[in-house]
């Protein structure tokens, strides 16, 4: 007699665990184990041998004072805000807030000592690294892109592999951030193009060559109703601490302007992405979750360039409104191509979160500086434009800059891990024959390049001990009622299945339907 569904999926994953290689079976001082020991271990030697407590008595920064409050809202957004967002993965939800806790806290710690490296190379003064708050915030700022970047390869990579690209990241964004800031003296207070730009093309390098060049359907890159729902929680949390993040490093006199022109840019591209997701739905009058999870934060990341310059209220609001616009097109319409195009696989989508709006931030920064009134500004104008009138040609120097080291460094190093890479094996669920017989998606105990058994992407299982009674299944529409998983993008869908296009089109959520 047929084996049940059941018996048959644990032969299947015993099959694989026999075919796994020796050094890739269940160890307790693995490859993840050495790798993450060894990096805290150098860094608690570097910080013992290279840093010291700043005096707060000397330096009125280091008070506590309301820059901790803002350091605190960073880091809210980095280790919450961020990994909640990602969760939108409905099978990866450990893993995008757990590997991004482990990650972002040794970017933290790593970018600290690579900023105060440039630094020290700008001054000539080789000292103690004295460690205060707005180092904390330098910190956090490195881990953000990071996050931008691993939104772009999250569910595809390994912890050691995250471990690795961060280790590298971190060591070209202080040299992005040494060369457009502290060289050039470009204003991006907020980080539009060093934090967000430099992250989200970096990432976006990286994967180009960590992800299969042939069309592999990914089963797991989608959300359904409750992990969209996590993923909102994310946004939240973000959306309301924007204006901390864009003003942590604001002077006093800009500071009101920083926030202020932070909060109305937000405000209007909240408003600009549910206009235009419900514009741009087949039927005209429907929203897109995913649209409303990302493109309602991209006024947060354009009006950075330009948060603490006077741009009037309603400057601000046209940022944002703008912003909204490019990313929500940018979901909708260029995503899907890149993918069909040039086989960019861009997980979180950060093309169209943080490298479009980190770009019309810069060149928002162009224009603003070019228009700036010295009589406006007054004594302000020789602090916020260190340039003077030749101000906006530095500004356009640092976009392409930024970019063109983003770009290189993350196709450097994705051609240095290409190599040892896991591209994995993109389906582990169960489908059935026309004859009804049940049968594996990926080849079983398939090999990948490097001679291992292929992991799952985007599956919880490879790494997390998962409660029992909690069944890592896809029901097929086809011939169950029950939960149907819809595909993340709208061009994934398949248009020979049973569920009605429009509404399969339009909506990521898990429904239950009867076909």
């Amino acid at each position: 007699p047929k084996l049940g569904r059941s018996r048959q999926r644990n032969r299947l994953r015993a099959a694989r665990t026999s075919k796994t290689m020796s050094f890739n079976a269940k160890k307790r001082f693995d490859s993840f184990f050495v790798l993450f020991l060894l990096a805290q271990a150098g860094l608690i030697v570097l910080y013992w041998k290279l840093t010291d407590y700043d005096a707060p008595n000397e330096d009125p920064e280091n008070l506590i004072s309301p820059l901790y409050k803002l350091e605190f809202d960073v880091s809210y957004m980095v280790f919450f805000g961020f990994g909640f967002l990602m969760t939108f993965l409905k099978k990866y939800g450990y893993g995008a807030i757990g590997f991004n806790m482990l990650v972002s806290a040794f970017c933290v710690q790593w970018a600290i000592l690579c900023i105060s490296f440039w630094e020290r190379v700008h001054t000539g003064h080789w000292h103690y690294i004295l460690i205060n708050l707005r180092m904390m915030v330098e910190g956090n700022f490195g881990a953000a892109s990071c996050m931008i970047a691993f939104g772009a390869v999250i569910g595809k990579v390994t912890p050691g592999e995250m471990l690795m690209i961060g280790f590298w990241q971190m060591i070209f964004y202080s040299l992005n951030w040494y060369v457009v800031q502290l060289t050039l003296g470009v204003t991006d207070l907020g980080g539009s193009l060093i934090i967000h730009a430099f992250g989200a093309y970096f990432g976006l390098a990286v994967t180009m060559f960590l992800s299969p060049r042939e069309d592999h359907h990914y089963k797991h890159n989608g959300g359904n109703y409750t992990s969209d729902l996590f993923s909102m929680l994310g946004t939240i949390v973000l959306w309301l601490n924007w204006p901390s993040f864009n003003s942590a490093f604001a002077e006093p006199f800009a500071m009101n302007r920083a926030i202020s022109n932070t909060f109305f840019s937000l405000l209007s591209c909240c408003m600009s992405t549910f206009l235009f997701s419900r514009a741009f739905s087949k039927t005209g009058d429907r929203l897109n979750i995913i649209h409303i999870q990302n493109a309602t934060l991209a006024g947060g990341v354009a009006i950075g360039c330009v948060a603490d310059l006077r741009l009037s209220t309603g400057g601000a609001m046209m940022v944002g409104f703008t912003a909204g616009l490019i990313s929500t097109a940018g979901f909708k319409f260029l995503q899907p191509w890149l993918d069909r195009k040039i086989g960019l696989k861009d997980t979180c989508g950060v093309h169209n979160l943080h490298g479009m709006p980190g770009i019309l931030g810069g060149l928002a920064g162009v224009i603003a500086t070019a228009v700036a009134d010295p009589d406006k500004y007054g004594a302000e104008y020789d602090v916020m434009f260190v340039h003077g009138s030749m101000q906006p040609a530095y500004q356009l120097a640092g976009i392409g800059i930024t970019l063109g080291i983003a770009l290189a460094s993350g196709t450097a190093v994705g051609l240095v891990m290409r190599p040892f890479h896991d591209f994995g094996r993109f389906a582990e669920t169960l489908e059935e024959s026309p004859s009804g017989d049940a049968k594996e998606a990926g080849a079983v105990g398939e090999l990948n390049m490097t001679g291992r058994a292929a992991i799952i992407h985007f599956s919880d299982e490879e790494y997390w001990k998962i409660e029992d009674g909690f069944v890592f299944e896809k029901h097929h529409h086809k011939h169950h009622k029950g939960h149907v998983d819809l595909p993340r993008s709208a061009e994934e869908v398949d248009p020979k299945n049973d569920v009605e296009m429009t509404v399969v089109a339009e909506s990521p959520y898990t429904f239950k339907t009867a076909v």
